[in-house]
């Protein structure tokens, strides 16, 4: 994970080279665009957010992580490659892709975990609490 100075550029190189590995496999495949989507909140999302949680990484580091893997996933659903980002990841209600930003995801999902660890009454939760 980080390095106890919150260094986590080893962390993101391995999760940049996840994230192209799984896109590029799903490209390979040729997939129908409802398999894209299957394929995208099965697989890709499931081993891109794994470490998330443990994981401080700035918005510019996540963006890179994740620049080859939307594009190579707009392409497959159809759409310019260079299509505007804020679209992909707005909400589909509003008319949106519903592709995930990863560092929105990661200070949710680490929220979360200190919630539950403060929730739970662990000595963790306990040490963040009084931190």
């Amino acid at each position: 994970m980080c390095t106890p100075n919150l260094n986590c550029d080893a962390q993101a190189v391995l999760i940049k080279e996840r994230s192209n590995f799984i896109a590029k496999r799903i490209q390979a495949a040729s997939l129908q665009v409802q398999s894209v989507e299957l394929a995208y909140q099965s697989t890709y999302k499931a081993a891109i957010l794994y470490s998330l949680p443990a994981t401080f990484m700035t918005r510019g580091v996540c963006d890179k992580i994740q620049a080859a893997a939307m594009r190579i996933f707009l392409a497959m659903k159809g759409f310019n490659p260079n299509f505007p980002r804020i679209v992909g990841y707005s909400q589909k209600e509003i008319g949106g892709h519903g592709l995930m930003r990863i560092h929105t995801k990661q200070g949710t999902e680490g929220t979360l975990k200190l919630l539950k660890h403060i929730r739970a009454e662990t000595k963790l939760g306990e040490m963040m609490e009084t931190s």
